[in-house]
């Protein structure tokens, strides 16, 4: 059932990037990045690349679809422009699995990641949230395991280093889970006094990893510097930030506000009661869930770049569902044992199953292959492009542009392709 439920999920993202038009900044990236790098592969490309784009620029994913595109020998292609996010997101979904059944996460943590519509919403578009949600969530269950068995093999630390530093490429948002996650990693290697073999070991990571991390981080901040077009804003509570996680999987203000309110008595509770029971400092992925909370709202007082609203949160999610499922989990597991009753623990399973039967249900109702939630109406644009007499070509939305260079190029290529027309400009063929 667990397998179905999977890999149904997956197709849903899969046959949504398949049948469903560019959105815009899908249509940006494709256009001032992409084509640029297919058609001029160089590291002057690459150099006037980092200097002139904008936050829509998630690397990695820019390179994977450049990659793809110039592989197959296909431009223009939808589906083949999303097929490293699709891959990711099938990644995400083996990710999730393997970690449930090996129990490296809990129940809860494992539904909020296959029940988050909004971030695979992102597993069918091209942009560069998933991917870095994915090597995240990559991270951390390598970290866990690195943990399990008790830390006798430092390869794997290296290598979910290495993972962690390449999902700030796939979004620069993903710094601030990879310093929260490093800052863990950092205190349990002190704490087992291998710290210094592992750096002597490994010294040579320093330089590889920090300039990696240096050049991302120097990216970050000049894209999301005063007027670029970050997805930010400022005035930030933690109540904002718990908000647009639920509003990931609830519609209605006031339905959005309570469930918030209910969440942070929660975790409050859970929080409090474990550093009571004194073994919250044993929850790693917890207490980089919680470092990851003060970091957010403190990036406005400190580095005045604002909070984080919507799909900029993505990249964390594993973060947040693994290290706040930690969190309730293990309260809960203390009230279980504290009261050694089953009908107690019948009612924590109760309550369980109808908390992950609402997460299915959320799922149900947002489920859109026509639309998606911050472009809503962009998938339309590519029927009223070939369907409508009268539209207008001149529009400088990119989809349009994407859409007119497509016309352009599938009479170019693919039909000459099927009837040996010159490859010249599709008009003057025509026009013959």
């Amino acid at each position: 059932m667990i397998i179905f439920a999977v890999v149904l999920v997956g197709i849903i993202f899969t046959v949504r990037a398949a049948i469903t038009g560019i959105t815009y900044d899908e249509a940006f990236t494709f256009l001032a990045y992409v084509i640029p790098l297919e058609n001029y592969p160089s590291l002057n490309t690459v150099y006037s690349i980092f200097y002139g784009s904008v936050a829509n620029n998630h690397w990695l994913n820019t390179f994977l679809i450049a990659i793809v595109c110039s592989i197959c020998q296909i431009q223009y292609n939808e589906f083949l422009i999303r097929l490293p996010a699709v891959l990711f997101g099938w990644l995400f979904l083996i990710a999730i699995y393997k970690g449930y059944k090996n129990r490296l996460i809990n129940g809860v943590s494992f539904s909020l990641m296959l029940f988050g519509y909004y971030l695979h919403d992102f597993f069918g578009l091209a942009r560069g949230y998933g991917g870095a949600a994915t090597l995240i969530l990559i991270g951390i269950l390598l970290f866990l395991y690195w943990e399990k068995e008790q830390n006798d093999n430092d390869r794997v630390l290296v290598v979910l280093l290495g993972i962690l530093v390449l999902s700030a490429y796939a979004n620069s948002v993903a710094l601030i889970s990879v310093f929260c996650i490093g800052i863990v990693i950092l205190y349990r290697l002190i704490l087992s006094g291998r710290f210094k073999r592992f750096l002597i070991r490994y010294m040579w990571m320093i330089p590889v990893y920090g300039f990696a991390t240096a050049v991302i981080l120097k990216y970050h901040f000049r894209v999301s510097g005063t007027g670029m077009p970050l997805f930010a804003s400022s005035d930030y509570s933690f109540f904002d930030m718990v908000q647009e996680y639920i509003s990931m999987f609830f519609e209605g203000s006031l339905l959005i506000r309570i469930t918030s309110v209910l969440i942070i008595i929660l975790l409050s509770f859970c929080v409090f009661f474990l550093a009571y029971k004194k073994i919250l400092w044993k929850m790693d992925i917890g207490i980089a869930f919680l470092l990851y909370i003060c970091v957010v709202i403190s990036i406005d007082s400190i580095f005045k770049r604002g909070g984080l609203f919507g799909r900029t949160l993505l990249p964390a999610y594993p973060l947040v569902a693994i290290g706040a499922g930690e969190l309730v989990y293990e309260s809960i597991m203390l009230w279980i044992g504290r009261f050694n009753n089953k009908w107690f623990t019948y009612i924590i399973k109760g309550i369980s199953t109808c908390a992950v039967m609402l997460m299915l249900c959320s799922y149900a109702h947002r489920l859109d292959l026509t639309h998606t939630r911050d472009w809503y109406d962009d998938y339309n644009i590519r029927t009223d492009f070939y369907s409508n007499p009268d539209f207008e070509i001149n529009d400088v939305h990119a989809s349009v542009v994407f859409y007119s260079q497509k016309k352009e190029w599938d009479y170019n290529n693919l039909l000459h392709e099927y009837t040996g027309l010159e490859n010249t400009s599709y008009k003057d063929e025509i026009a013959e």
